[in-house]
């Protein structure tokens, strides 16, 4: 392997490149690499849009917001990244739209202006 090839998956799993290669071998990387992909993103996935299918629809909109919110804290906290003071605003105002939204939806009604049946 070249050595920015041991660099990466040294920083990516952690462990030494020679560890890796000669502690699990190369088909038990891929299954993991595989074991990633369908488990970790393809479930997560088909609970997602299950989830998504289930919530009312201004519900589902709300929460949408939180997703850019929350891949940014995760990267805070898990990761140890630094947030910019753009990232900081950005998530300041996501928050507070979607209060703001979910206020006044439930102070004026779902649809505003129109009268019950």
């Amino acid at each position: 392997m070249s050595d920015i090839s041991n660099l990466n998956i040294q920083n990516i799993t952690g462990f030494p490149v020679d560890l890796v290669v000669v502690g699990l071998g190369v088909l038990v990387i891929i299954l993991i690499i595989l074991m990633l992909g369908i488990l970790h993103t393809g479930i997560a996935y088909c609970y997602y849009f299950d989830g998504m299918a289930r919530l009312p629809l201004t519900t589902y909109a709300v929460l949408g917001y939180f997703e850019p919110v929350v891949s940014v804290l995760c990267s805070v906290f898990l990761l140890h990244e630094k947030m910019t003071l753009g990232g900081l605003c950005g998530t300041v105002m996501i928050i507070m739209a979607a209060l703001m939204s979910e206020l006044l939806t439930n102070a004026q009604g779902p649809f505003a202006g129109e009268e019950a049946v």
